[in-house]
């Protein structure tokens, strides 16, 4: 199974994200635990792309390309922004109090606990980064 879903640098897309989310959770019957991962993960880094990579009234389009099998699901966020690879930044201290925590980097943390890979490639002027959750196992235990 494929598909892909192209949105505009607008907030009010992460909307259109989630239903895509949860339609395709329901096409692969995904537990309902692997769908708020998958949409909790997708809503982080697009939002990402949206601040980061075009900033807010940017022009630009970020595509969300999917490929399902029945061990993985893959979901590549491309963008056409400035080279810029998330993964590159140091981990948060999570053991410091909030006070004294640096800003950023938190989504990308928590993103890498809920899904089981994540990646970074420059590829042909774009950013790609992939998203790979084993669709193997149900995930509705805590």
């Amino acid at each position: 199974m494929r598909q892909k879903l192209t949105l505009a640098n607008q907030i009010s897309e992460l909307e259109r994200l989630s239903q895509w989310v949860e339609q395709v959770g329901r096409e692969l019957d995904l537990s309902d635990r692997q769908v708020f991962h998958l949409n909790l993960a997708l809503e982080e880094l697009v939002t990402n792309v949206m601040k980061y990579a075009y900033g807010p009234g940017g022009n630009g389009a970020i595509c969300l390309e999917m490929e399902a099998d029945p061990e993985r699901l893959t979901v590549r966020v491309i963008d056409s922004g400035p080279e810029f690879n998330p993964l590159a930044l140091p981990q948060p201290s999570t053991d410091l109090p909030l006070e004294e925590r640096r800003v950023g980097g938190v989504g990308i943390y928590l993103t890498e606990k809920v899904i089981d890979q994540l990646s970074y490639r420059r590829r042909r002027e774009l950013n790609e980064l992939t998203l790979v959750m084993a669709r193997g196992r149900r995930t509705d235990e805590p």
